[in-house]
């Protein structure tokens, strides 16, 4: 024998190996896709401003606060329910990042699937006195 030949022949797959390889690679895809499919979570309409109270804001545009992709099972797809919880108004002040709802998905079963915080995108502090004193006669002139 030449020297190297016998490592060679050590990493020679056997006839027909990948032709094999190729079947079970294409069967086990077959039965992901017919089995497996993604869901979104993110809300059907943009999320609407939040008013903000005492702040230097007058509205905060909220934001999600992760991935609203999710791998389901079809089944599980049939029957997926979305909620969003946010409050009508915020008090500031307000710190970027702040949890302030959140995002739910739900199976038929109730079951949650992925919750999604919804957070504040930027950081509104609260009035000073007579930025708070302005706001006050401002709501007393009715405007």
């Amino acid at each position: 024998r030449a020297p190297g030949k016998a490592k060679e022949a050590a990493f020679c797959p056997p006839k027909g190996a990948f032709q094999k390889l190729n079947e079970c690679a294409k069967l086990l895809l077959n039965h992901a896709f017919a089995t497996y499919c993604t869901a979104d979570a993110a809300p059907d309409a943009p999320l609407a401003p939040i008013p903000v109270h005492m702040g230097t804001a007058e509205y905060l545009q909220p934001v999600l606060g992760g991935s609203t992709k999710l791998l389901l099972t079809r089944q599980q797809a049939s029957g997926i329910e979305k909620s969003l919880t946010l409050p009508e108004a915020l008090e500031a002040p307000v710190e970027a990042g702040q949890v302030i709802g959140e995002l739910r998905l739900t199976d038929r079963n109730g079951e949650t699937l992925l919750t999604v915080p919804v957070l504040a995108p930027e950081a509104i502090p609260r009035l000073g006195f007579f930025r708070t004193l302005c706001y006050v006669l401002r709501v007393l002139a009715g405007g």
